[in-house]
């Protein structure tokens, strides 16, 4: 048996690799236009379940495909509402438009179901390049963000089996009528074939069928325990107990494929963590006065505390003469009176300051009013005077101060 020229094994070979790279009868021209034909059609940031959605298709959208992938999944323009993320350092900008200031900058995909979603990186913007700036955002550490149009170059994916290419004119044909007397070209309408799609192993694999119907259920659900939390919130935080109803949340979320959903019940459990906070603030401060009786009458009596400083005596005069019996000086009426101290929490909403009697009663939790530093009384005994009422929240009188002075406590 004769061996085969190696010229003319190149040749095959090349011939082999030119069918592997197309098995569609008739390979397609890309780019080509296709219409969605299901509901509720996910546009995900790459070519695979495993990559996060950024938008939804409905039936009848048109998308331009320029690319097909392996596993089905169809390289497409970025639909109209899509965005991507860029860090707002290293741009120039001007009104709507920034030009790239650094030597790259990292194009990060953006979604429209959960901003936080931004960890896939489509391309890299050089220095002298141009965006369009529709937003601004931060990242986790609180850089900023700016949100922009999707630069060129940008692409998306799209499971090719929900896709119905559009029959057009073959590129062998193009171009329109010639001049009169010109022979008449044929146009030949065909449909892309998209049966199957060759992988870069060589193996032909099914194209994908993704689709998300709405899930009515799980958003009842949602606003069930959203009402459940309504319910607990709206009761003295004493009696706050949010344990079941985060597993409840935690449940729904690891039972819930639907797009965005995530990120909703995250900012319920965010909104947990911080009613928790608020409740161990107030419960550190109830601990401060746990060994006080708190009553009216208590703190009443601690307004007569007062002793106002003696008067200097004088000099008696070498020839004493008789003087008038002094009139008593009026103790000034205060709305409480003792010794500030700190209190260990540092929640905007919450007093930073308490007065105490010199026992260490609890009196009254403090407010300053404008122009008013109590740290600066911190440890003296003092007069106060200003609004005074009894706090639901706090369990304790809460006192306005509008002023101050210093005092002798009995």
């Amino acid at each position: 048996m004769r061996p085969i020229p190696v010229i003319l094994l190149a040749i095959l070979l090349a011939l082999l690799l030119a069918s592997a790279a197309h098995p569609f009868g008739d390979s397609p021209d890309f780019p080509y236009q296709a219409t969605v034909s299901s509901d509720n059609v996910l546009i995900r940031s790459g070519p695979g379940g495993r990559y996060y959605p950024t938008g939804r298709l409905a039936s009848g959208d048109r998308v331009t495909v320029h690319r097909h992938d392996p596993g089905g999944w169809f390289m497409v323009s970025p639909p109209e509402g899509s965005f991507s993320w860029i860090a707002a350092n290293g741009v120039e900008i001007s009104g709507s438009n920034g030009t790239i200031t650094a030597v790259s900058l990292r194009v990060q995909v953006g979604s429209r179901f959960d901003e936080t979603d931004r960890n896939v990186t489509s391309r890299e913007l050089s220095r002298g390049e141009t965006v369009t700036i529709i937003g601004r955002g931060q990242d986790a550490a609180g850089n900023p963000l700016l949100k922009i149009a999707p630069p060129r170059l940008e692409f998306r994916w799209v499971s090719g089996g929900v896709l119905a290419p559009l029959t057009r004119t073959a590129r062998s044909q193009p171009g329109p009528p010639g001049p009169p007397g010109a022979p008449v070209r044929k146009t030949i309408d065909r449909e892309i074939k998209t049966a199957s799609i060759q992988d870069s192993r060589g193996a032909a694999s099914e194209i994908t069928y993704e689709t998300t119907p709405i899930d009515k259920r799980a958003y009842e659900t949602l606003k069930a325990l959203d009402r459940t939390f309504g319910r607990i919130a709206s009761g003295p935080p004493t009696g706050w107990s949010f344990d079941q109803l985060e597993a409840d949340y935690r449940k729904l979320m690891a039972t819930t494929r639907i797009p965005g959903f995530h990120s909703l019940i995250r900012q319920r459990l965010a909104a947990v963590t911080r009613y928790r906070t608020r409740q161990q603030t107030l419960n550190e401060i109830h601990a401060l006065a746990k060994s006080t009786d708190r009553r009216d009458a208590a703190i009443r009596q601690a307004g007569h505390q007062v002793a106002v400083p003696a008067k200097p005596v004088s000099q008696p005069t070498a020839v004493p003469r008789p003087r008038p019996r002094p009139r008593p000086r009026p103790v000034p009426q205060f709305s409480g009176a003792g010794i500030v101290r700190p209190i260990g929490t540092r929640h905007p909403r919450l007093p930073s300051f308490v007065l105490v009697a010199p026992n260490g009663k609890l009196l009254a939790f403090l407010r300053p009013s404008a122009g008013i530093n109590l740290a600066a009384w911190v440890n003296r005994s003092v007069g106060l005077t200003g609004p005074r009422q009894f706090d639901r929240d706090l369990q304790s009188d809460l006192l306005l101060v509008k002023s101050l002075q210093a005092v002798r406590l009995r």
